[in-house]
């Protein structure tokens, strides 16, 4: 993309980078009242609509962990924060530095990128003990295993292994009281129920907007985060009764151009933007789980996601792709609203 269009693209999505407080309160008040009253009924053929709405409290979340959804940042950390109690059992500050790392490197092969569905490469693969390649391979199997692992690991293993650790002692002291008034209310196995399979949901919308044919992952002398937005992310096709509950998630690409733009703003920026994002990469759930055997690991000589059926004989990957992009090569960085996270 030459100078001129990037400098276009990012003025146009900046107009949109504006948030507003009582939008933001709408939002938050129909979610938390919603989450509440299914939490109080505990119905389970209302199961999935409480899953749907611990869906759209954890946007939400993630949303003020980029201080975008309210225009002061002091509102996001103490909305952030309760959140962080009552529906996502992860630590505000934690989830701030890990998400926003995410941001800084995403798709970049010299970091790790644990945080993204697919964390390995070929090489990395062919390196790491016979127990991890063994514990890899069952994970990644077939798409249900690995919705049913991350469901399970985001649950019941980092809240207390990762979280705990690194969170903030008032962070945890809320936590661990939400825990005691689900338990003693006897609801809390149906927020542990809903909360998982709220997050296997969550890990499939990621996967799918990360992990797709043509997505690039390069080294850091070629890694560009206007790459990562334009030809790294996709948009995400999401039926209009679920559009809410997603907030707006599915349209990565502007996400990732500038984090600064609210979820209730990206649908109207996208649909704005006419041609700027006509070639955005558009994957839907159906196509996200029949590719998964396709694209579990990344292979740099090949320059692309892999099955196992491609892994069976090939040498650890050595040589460093050159991708010939649609945009420019240069280093980039975000624009100046995304890049500011506090």
């Amino acid at each position: 993309m030459a100078k001129g269009g990037r400098q276009e693209l990012e003025r146009f999505v900046a107009k949109y980078a504006t948030a507003s407080n009582w939008l933001a309160l709408l939002e938050l008040s129909v979610a938390v009242v919603g989450y509440l009253c299914l939490l109080y009924l505990h119905s389970w053929p209302l199961y999935l609509l409480s899953v749907g709405f611990k869906t759209k409290l954890f946007m939400i979340f993630h949303e003020c962990g980029h201080r975008s959804f309210f225009a002061s940042n002091d509102l996001n950390d103490l909305f952030g924060t309760l959140l962080n109690g009552i529906n996502s059992w992860t630590g505000y500050s934690y989830w701030r530095s890990v998400h926003n790392d995410h941001h800084s490197h995403a798709n970049n092969l010299d970091y790790d990128l644990s945080a993204q569905s697919v964390p390995w490469s070929v090489k990395q693969y062919k390196e790491a003990s016979r127990w991890e390649r063994l514990s890899y391979r069952l994970t990644y199997a077939n798409p249900w295993s690995f919705l049913f692992v991350a469901g399970s690991y985001f649950t019941f293993v980092t809240p207390i292994v990762l979280r705990v650790r690194q969170s903030r002692w008032y962070e945890n002291l809320w936590i661990a009281c939400c825990y005691l008034m689900l338990w003693h209310t006897g609801r809390l196995y149906y927020d542990v129920a809903s909360h998982w399979l709220g997050l296997s949901i969550g890990v499939l919308i990621m996967h799918a907007q990360h992990t797709f044919d043509g997505c690039p992952r390069q080294r850091s002398d070629r890694w560009d985060t206007l790459s990562v937005a334009m030809e790294g992310s996709s948009m995400l096709h999401v039926s209009a009764p679920l559009k809410y509950f997603t907030g707006g998630i599915e349209y990565h690409h502007i996400h990732h151009l500038n984090t600064r733009v609210p979820m209730y703003r990206l649908r109207q920026c996208h649909e704005a933007a006419g041609a700027l994002f006509a070639d955005i990469k558009v994957v839907t759930f159906t196509e996200a789980i029949r590719d998964f055997h396709k694209m579990v690991l990344y292979d740099e000589e090949k320059d692309r996601f892999v099955g196992w059926d491609e892994v069976e004989g090939q040498s650890p990957a050595s040589a460093q792709p050159v991708r010939t992009s649609r945009l420019s090569p240069r280093k980039a960085s975000l624009p100046a609203a995304a890049a500011k996270s506090n």
